[in-house]
């Protein structure tokens, strides 16, 4: 059966926007949105784009053990947000051979006075403009960038982390804080691939800002982001001066180079502050108890000690 022009919208290279069709919108239940609906549209929103089992991942879990089939509870709700369109879907061109890419979603127009009103009446929120949306380049960080977001949320279900509170690079670019390159006569955005704090039941809350490398930067791009991390911390840009650094990439080999950097960059007052771990703790219930590592390449903590925390991982800096 044919399709209408308006109901798919082209975006760059060969990605599209699917929109319902008028028979699929005739079929569309009454919809009451819920707390949790309206937690998933800001995650979408601060994400920019998220796939549906990453959503399912943090707010459909499972009820005991390692999910093993897909949650039709997640994948209907999804799809009411969808026909209602509070959410817009972006479809990847197939992959070689045929296979099929997930889904992914971003904020529609009717969403944003609910991600506003969640983030605070004076947030600038605006859906997408999908014609300017760049996708097939970004869209294996901005996943690995997600589904840490994801572990987090499986985190907060142990009880003793209470609250994430996040932001993602794309929020950063209203601000364009800019610091001088060192050497030369040009600038370096602040614009890390996340910030964010978590709050613990005991009351004790800690800064984090995430680096998630796909290893495309050269050592001397990563020591100038990372110079620029350290400037503003020391000017509290982030808040604080107490914060971390934590920095996610593909292998081991990989990890040695940037823990090199850090060295090379970083006072060595500040090295406590920062941890490695490998894409592995990307993967479901991995994040918390995962291989991370300091900059000398011990086992440490990332996360402050659980109740079921092994006594002898090392404690983060304070």
């Amino acid at each position: 059966m044919p399709r209408h022009e308006q109901d798919v919208v082209k975006m760059k290279g060969h990605v599209q926007c699917r929109r319902p069709t008028a028979s699929q919108l005739a079929d569309r239940r009454p919809l009451q949105l819920t707390d949790r609906d309206r937690q998933i549209l800001t995650a979408v929103y601060q994400q920019r784009l998220l796939p549906a089992h990453l959503i399912e991942r943090a707010y459909f879990p499972e009820q005991s053990g390692a999910r093993c089939f897909r949650s039709s509870c997640a994948y209907e709700r999804i799809r009411q947000l969808w026909l209602w369109r509070y959410l817009e879907r972006i479809e990847l061109p197939v992959e070689m051979g045929g296979g099929s890419r997930p889904r992914l979603y971003a904020i529609g127009r009717k969403a944003t006075p609910v991600v506003r009103a969640c983030l605070g009446g004076d947030a600038r929120v605006h859906a997408p403009q999908l014609s300017k949306l760049t996708v097939e380049t970004t869209h294996e960080h901005d996943t690995h960038v997600g589904a840490f977001w994801a572990g987090l949320h499986e985190t907060l279900r142990g009880g003793w982390l209470v609250d994430v509170l996040w932001r993602s690079d794309h929020q950063y670019r209203v601000y364009r804080q800019r610091f001088p390159r060192e050497g030369s006569g040009k600038e370096v955005e602040l614009r890390p691939d996340a910030r964010f704090e978590l709050v613990y039941a005991d009351g004790r809350r800690q800064h984090v800002v995430l680096e998630m490398d796909m290893g495309s930067m050269s050592d001397k791009r990563f020591e100038d982001k990372l110079r620029v991390y350290e400037a503003a911390v020391a000017r509290r840009l982030l808040g604080t001066t107490n914060v971390e650094v934590w920095i996610v990439a593909e292998n081991e080999a990989r990890l040695k180079e940037l823990r090199r950097a850090v060295r090379h960059a970083v006072p060595q007052r500040r090295w406590g502050a920062y941890r490695f771990a490998p894409f592995g703790v990307l993967k479901p219930r991995r994040l918390a108890d995962g291989p991370w590592t300091s900059v000398e390449g011990f086992p440490v903590r990332a996360f402050h000690a659980s109740p079921s925390a092994d006594a002898r991982a090392e404690e983060p800096v304070e």
